[in-house]
């Protein structure tokens, strides 16, 4: 189990799952998985490195039944540049704004992900 909730409160996560991927997951969650398959998972999962929006991989749209009224959503940032008192961001995001690259040398670009949209309609 994980996302914004377990990050936030994970004592009120606990007694309902076997493992827990705490912050965000681009590290944890191929670690998480390798202790799976090994049959040796553990029970918290923690992020500690700020993960680097150049690596995400595009989203498999193409393994969805699409419809009209579905569009999808493509994340340029993540985090937040503010710091309003009542925002909890920057506890899930590591307190850090970051910005996905757009053109460049990595195939996993912003740019790309849009154009995956574009082609599939």
């Amino acid at each position: 189990m994980g996302g914004p909730h377990v990050t936030l409160l994970p004592e009120e996560a606990f007694g309902h799952c076997d493992s827990f991927l705490i912050g965000e997951a681009e590290e944890t969650w191929p670690e998480f998985l390798e202790d799976f398959h090994k049959g040796k998972e553990r029970a918290v999962y923690r992020s500690e490195v700020i993960p680097e929006l150049k690596n995400i991989p595009l989203p498999r749209w193409d393994l969805l039944k699409r419809s009209r009224l579905m569009k999808g959503a493509v994340f340029a940032t993540r985090g937040c540049p503010y710091r309003c008192a009542y925002c909890n961001l920057k506890q899930i995001y590591h307190d850090r704004f970051r910005v996905r690259p757009i053109p460049g040398s990595d195939p996993r670009n912003l740019a790309d992900e849009i154009e995956v949209f574009r082609v599939l309609g």
